[in-house]
């Protein structure tokens, strides 16, 4: 995480919908992992590596509870496999994707959700 608030928040969540963008495949996968297995492939790593983020999202927002970063993470996360992982959806709601419009939602819906977890 780069930098502290909601404001480093909305950061990662950029980064990560760029992320998501570049390497569809992780969106795709994830949700056919889901449809058809039920359950993570690789469950422990795959934990440790978010439960480290989730401690940076905590190093970011220190009022944070633990909950609240794990629901933030998984809500930025789910955001941005969204974009990728259902091209249709944005087609039947705008008419026409545009990439830049979502990216920016996405850090502003980030820095907003940042603010209230941040809330004592």
């Amino acid at each position: 995480m780069v930098g502290s608030g909601p404001v480093a928040i909305a950061d990662f969540a950029g980064r990560y919908f760029d992320f998501s963008k570049s390497s569809p495949g992780l969106a795709r996968l994830t949700c056919w992992e889901g449809l058809e297995l039920g359950h993570p492939v690789g469950a422990q790593a795959r934990a440790l590596r978010s439960a480290n983020k989730v401690s940076e999202i905590r190093g970011a927002l220190p009022t944070a509870s633990e909950a609240a970063a794990e629901d933030l993470l998984l809500t930025i996360v789910a955001l941005c496999h969204a974009w990728v992982s259902s091209p249709n959806v944005p087609l039947v709601i705008t008419g026409t994707p545009d990439e830049e419009r979502r990216r920016v939602s996405i850090m502003r819906t980030s820095e907003l959700l940042a603010l209230d977890a941040a809330a004592p």
